[in-house]
């Protein structure tokens, strides 16, 4: 709680762990990713930022690995490669999140064949992708892939983010890691409201 994680290859490893919780982290710069974790259940990241963690074109914010009943609450994953990573993964509630991804062949939620987009509750978050990125991609075997390039096509395909946003957030200087809200965010109170704020 309430520390700063930088430059390392990989902020937060879990390996084989249950019943973690992870508020007020600043983790950046790493080279590999931002938070990966193995076989773990139960983790929860609250207010955690995960911002520029990649080399070249790869790097991610967050990866699940064998991992389930996991929530990301209240978090910004910004300016990695990919936003979220899933192999082989259990369930996961993502809320109260902004999660972005860059550049071309990266995506939001990137799923290997074994993770499926029904492991989600995910609603009221604010996905950003550009440079040639999309929403999501899903690894099938036969036919090619499924792909979500647009958060509407994620929404009608899957369900999910009903009530998300794909926003310019309004950060007050994201280029130099300053990711507090402006005034006017398009985000402010647009969060779940059954959270405290």
């Amino acid at each position: 709680r309430n520390f700063v994680l930088e430059n390392a290859g990989l902020g937060i490893w879990g390996n084989y762990a249950e019943n973690c919780r992870f508020e007020d982290i600043r983790i950046e710069n790493c080279s590999v990713g931002g938070a990966g974790f193995n076989f773990c259940n139960n983790m929860q990241l609250q207010r955690v930022l995960l911002w520029n963690n990649k080399t070249g074109t790869n790097g991610y914010g967050i990866a699940f690995a064998d991992s389930g009943s996991n929530r990301v609450e209240n978090c910004v994953v910004w300016n990695n490669q990919t936003g979220i990573r899933f192999e082989r993964a259990g369930n996961l509630l993502i809320r109260n999140s902004v999660i972005h991804a860059s550049g071309y062949g990266q995506r939001v939620f990137d799923f290997d064949i074994s993770s499926s987009p029904s492991i989600l509750d995910s609603d009221y978050n604010d996905f950003i992708f550009d440079n040639s990125a999309i929403m999501a991609e899903k690894e099938v075997t036969v036919g090619g892939n499924d792909i979500y390039e647009t958060l509407t096509a994620w929404q009608l395909g899957t369900g999910l983010d009903t009530h998300s946003l794909s926003h310019a957030p309004a950060f007050a200087d994201a280029v130099n890691g300053d990711f507090h809200e402006t005034s006017t965010s398009p985000l402010v109170d647009t969060g779940d409201p059954s959270y405290p704020y």
